[in-house]
């Protein structure tokens, strides 16, 4: 029987199969390299913009510190941690080291006095992807108001004509004038003197006869200190003692010791001093809060009963119950017949008023009076020198030496601030910026 005889039928199907298994694990293939490839691009993305939100968050964290964290005008540390949960930001931190081995604070106020730099730190988060920011700032004050001779946030008056000495100065002055109704007799001031008048009351330096080549800047209206809510942050822990004519502030401490008014003080004023030769007996670092006011109707001496420089602020407000040429209810300290600083002490004198200071003179005394470390920050200021006929002039004089100290009261919060102030400035130190993500 002859065999049968042999045939290929169905090597079509065979190839067909293989090719199209072939085919199948090629798309397969394909579709696994482009979904890892959208992962990937998903990833790259998201890890672009988290770093762009930390960049972000940075620059939020720099402006809200710029800015006062509180009613009372501190610059918080604390205040970074406002941006965490805004557009991805998880965390933002800001750092200041203290002085003393104190160690590293990122709660409290922000120390401008000192050269320790601010660091900042911030990590936001897309998906699964970090990116951690740091960078180092140097921090600059705002609009300083008591760095310089005179901050005036309303009117600035005197006796007009030549017959008075008025001020005799070396410091900077920087005066809001709501009125150019006064004019200024002889104002004296040192080569390094600088005169600021608002940008909205222009016109009452050319009132002014001056004894040097002071230079005139344009400012921004000149708010007043806001010292009702200074009072309710600091309630005094002391009273001053008073015996006969001496008034004594006996604690000596370097940090602010916080005084009220003494014992038994009058209904239109915290203190009245109506006779004999006030002394003021001042250590270490005074603030003297007297929300009624303080008027002296004779000269008063300050004196340094301490070592070293001593610092009185005297934070006085106007007293609307008072009626009467001598009971003016707008003036905050009056000093009937001038102030100064005993021959030998050292004392920075620091006048802070919601309302009026009035200086005027003692043409009886004989002698010249001299404030060489003096700052005045009010609504409005009196000014009236010694008669030109007695040869006696006021040395008002703003000793840039104080400035550390003012620096250092600022950032305890010993000073008032003003109702509104201009921002901050944190310049970022080069090469400090550092992409620390882990």
């Amino acid at each position: 029987m002859s065999g049968q005889r042999r045939t290929e039928n169905g090597f079509v199907l065979v190839g067909v199969v293989i090719f199209v298994l072939a085919l199948t694990i090629l798309g397969m293939s394909l579709y696994a390299i482009s979904g890892y490839e959208a992962g990937f691009l998903g990833q790259s993305h998201d890890d672009t913009l988290a770093l762009y939100q930390a960049q972000g968050g940075m620059e939020m964290v720099r402006q809200i510190l710029a800015q006062p964290a509180d009613s009372l005008g501190n610059y918080l540390l604390s205040a970074a941690h406002q941006v965490e949960g805004v557009e991805g930001i998880v965390r933002a931190t800001a750092f200041q080291g203290r002085t003393g081995g104190a160690g590293l604070d990122s709660i409290g106020r922000i120390d401008f006095s000192s050269d320790s730099a601010v660091r900042i730190v911030v990590t936001a988060t897309v998906g699964a992807n970090s990116r951690r920011l740091s960078g180092s700032f140097v921090p600059q004050a705002s609009q300083d108001f008591y760095r310089r001779l005179f901050t005036v946030g309303g009117t600035l008056t005197s006796i007009p004509g030549p017959a008075h000495t008025f001020l005799w100065t070396t410091g900077s002055i920087y005066i809001d004038r709501h009125s150019t109704s006064s004019a200024f007799g002889t104002v004296h001031l040192g080569t390094n003197s600088r005169v600021a008048e608002s940008s909205s009351r222009p016109g009452w330096t050319g009132q002014v006869t001056w004894d040097d080549n002071a230079r005139n800047d344009s400012v921004a209206t000149v708010p007043a200190p806001n010292v009702q809510a200074f009072y309710t942050a600091h309630p005094p822990a002391f009273a001053p003692t008073v015996a006969g004519e001496v008034v004594t502030f006996g604690q000596s401490s370097p940090q602010p010791v916080y005084y009220g008014p003494p014992l038994g003080g009058g209904p239109d004023y915290s203190l009245d001093m109506s006779a004999g030769n006030p002394e003021l007996d001042v250590q270490g670092t005074v603030v003297w809060e007297l929300p009624a006011g303080f008027r002296s109707e004779n000269s008063v001496r300050i004196k340094n009963i301490g070592s070293g420089t001593a610092t009185l602020v005297i934070v006085a407000s106007p007293n609307p119950a008072r009626s009467g040429q001598d009971q003016d209810p707008s003036v905050g300290i009056w000093f009937w017949t001038g102030l100064y600083v005993d021959a030998g002490s050292s004392v920075n004198v620091i006048l802070v008023s919601d309302g009026q200071v009035n200086i005027e003179p003692n043409n009886s005394v004989g002698t010249s009076y001299s404030i060489p470390r003096l700052s005045i920050f009010c609504r409005s200021l009196y000014l009236q020198g010694p008669d030109s006929s007695t040869g006696l002039e006021y040395l008002f004089s703003h000793d840039p030496a104080m400035d550390p100290d003012i620096l250092t009261l600022e950032s305890e919060g010993a000073l008032p601030t003003a109702n509104s102030v201009t921002p901050a400035a944190f310049t970022l130190i080069r090469g400090s910026w550092q992409d620390a993500t882990p």
